[in-house]
């Protein structure tokens, strides 16, 4: 049985690793797609992303076959030299600062800077969107719905305070999302009723969750209600306080229903593994909710 709990760990591994690269490979690819300063902040975040796969390698370097663990290095250093390059590409080309200098104006000193500053929370630039990737940051107490997808491409949304935000497609011929990237969530209400992939979230503070996918990954949250549909078990990992409940077929959109095979698929939503916690008993990380805390799903197609 021994052997048995270590293959499935490696398994189960694996499965994490391949789709943690497989998202941070994805948000590299469409990173010129983000507006030139928001660039920096999401160069500095996957960065971060990738330093923390890398430490959940070695933490698990106690079961994973030294000849995995090597692969899985192999592919964090590709990632890191793909984030390096991309920074370079999208470095403006030293030439320019030079030409400044014999030029002195108001733009000599911000050009000077090797990095270009975040904006603040309070800023609300429009979503950024091409044909292949849309993408949401700094919001603060907005009201949001994308414009439709082309075709089904991947979302990832970041640093969103204090706003509802719905990806429910716009019409029924509108492409749900393929993958869901989130990231600095606070006080927010995400409404995802379609994602024909996965969903991973990470640093979700004090909001309400409400998705359907195939995949669900959560990283350092905490104090948050997610209403889910999932046919394979959610992974939970450095989390605390969540609470999960089933999304239940009537919350999600009609003409969803309709065109998917939603109605037959199985739910795991109360099936959750926590990363962080292998002892026999429930994980106090996470628990159901209970039936007279949760929200009629009318509320939420109503907002």
């Amino acid at each position: 049985s021994d052997t048995t709990d270590g293959t499935s760990s490696i398994h189960t591994f694996y499965l994490s690793f391949q789709e943690e690269h497989s998202i941070l490979d994805g948000l590299i690819d469409n990173l010129s797609t983000l507006p030139s300063s928001q660039r920096a902040a999401a160069i500095n975040d996957y960065l971060l992303q990738i330093n923390h796969l890398s430490d959940k390698v070695k933490d698990a370097a106690s079961y994973i076959p030294p000849y995995d663990q090597r692969k899985y290095s192999e592919h964090i250093k590709a990632l890191s030299e793909k984030l390096s390059n991309a920074r370079k590409d999208l470095t403006p080309k030293q030439k320019f600062s030079f030409k400044s200098k014999a030029k002195p104006n108001s733009r000599t000193h911000s050009s000077s800077n090797k990095q270009t500053p975040a904006p603040t929370p309070a800023s609300t630039p429009v979503p950024t969107t091409s044909h292949n990737h849309i993408s949401i940051n700094f919001l603060t107490s907005q009201y949001i719905q994308p414009l439709p997808l082309h075709q089904s491409s991947p979302v990832s949304l970041s640093s969103i305070t204090s706003s509802f935000i719905s990806l429910s497609p716009p019409s029924p011929s509108s492409p749900p999302p393929s993958m869901l990237a989130v990231k600095d969530i606070t006080t927010s209400i995400l409404f995802a009723p379609h994602v024909s992939g996965p969903a991973h979230l990470t640093s979700v503070r004090n909001s309400i969750l409400i998705l359907n996918c195939t995949q669900f990954r959560m990283h350092d949250t905490h104090d948050t209600r997610v209403y889910l549909l999932c046919p394979s078990r959610p992974i939970i990992e450095d989390c605390s306080g969540i609470k999960f409940a089933p999304l239940l077929l009537e919350w999600i959109p009609e003409e969803i229903r309709g065109e998917t095979d939603v109605a037959e698929r199985k739910n795991m939503w109360d099936q959750v593994d926590d990363f962080k916690w292998l002892r026999a008993e429930h994980s106090p990380n996470w628990s159901v909710m209970p039936v007279g805390e949760r929200v009629d799903g009318r509320v939420w197609q109503q907002i």
